[in-house]
């Protein structure tokens, strides 16, 4: 009668845990196939905004350059230099005016992305006159709203790698701005372009819970960045 007892305790334990692992797989696959249709469709609704020849770009007065780390693991970030790259040749094509370049500083630790685009623009041959520092775009979220709350415009060109870009024109789109992206050349790494994009996937789906939170242009500013479109014009302001 004991063993009978242990048999059925066994096989409940047996069936329950086969239960629990199709519902685990059947949750996995609902996240991963509602993740994946929501690359698809940002993706393509701001695929014709986004461009990879200078020629076919349209001209704005302000870029909007995304930042990110100089280095990754001491050794150069090549998302970085082609970012500054792309955005010195768009300025000297005279497909934009003034480059507000956007990223994170943390001066406890010595890191500040927008000053070091600064100093790769200006070694790039972008007068200081024509840079403007957002020192708080955090996120890309940030950097976007930062344009319009803090400079004051809502039509620019944003300039980053494709991968990046689509999330950051849907942010823009929903927020009523008017943006169109320059794609800068992506790295032949194909480990680093899987972890991109992996993360990119991940982005957009927190990027929903954003636009739930804050369904209209948020009244908030993380910090004042550390220039104006005046001091820009004029560095003594």
């Amino acid at each position: 009668m004991i063993t009978a007892l242990k048999k059925i305790r066994i096989l409940l334990k047996q069936k329950v845990n086969r239960q629990a692992l199709i519902s685990v797989g059947i949750t996995l696959f609902t996240l991963a196939s509602g993740t994946a249709a929501l690359n698809v469709y940002v993706n393509r609704s701001t695929s014709k905004l986004a461009f990879d020849k200078i020629s076919e770009l349209p001209s704005n007065e302000y870029g909007l350059l995304l930042g990110t780390s100089k280095t990754i693991h001491r050794r150069e970030n090549f998302d970085f230099s082609y970012r500054i790259k792309a955005a010195a040749e768009l300025f000297r094509q005279g497909k934009i005016k003034y480059i507000i370049a956007s990223g994170s500083n943390y001066p406890r630790y010595g890191y500040n992305e927008p000053r070091d685009m600064q100093a790769a623009l200006i070694k790039a041959g972008v007068p200081v006159k024509n840079i403007l520092k957002d020192e708080h775009g955090f996120r890309t979220l940030d950097s976007v709203l930062n344009a319009k709350k803090h400079f004051g415009i809502d039509k620019f060109t944003i300039i980053s790698q494709k991968y990046h870009n689509a999330r950051a024109l849907f942010i823009a789109r929903f927020y009523a701005m008017k943006p169109v992206a320059y794609n800068a050349h992506e790295m032949d790494l194909p480990m680093e372009m899987a972890y991109h994009h992996l993360r990119e996937s991940l982005a957009k789906v927190k990027m929903l819970f954003d636009f739930v939170r804050h369904p209209e242009l948020p009244n908030y500013m993380p910090r004042k960045s550390s220039a104006s479109p005046q001091t820009a014009q004029n560095p003594s302001l």
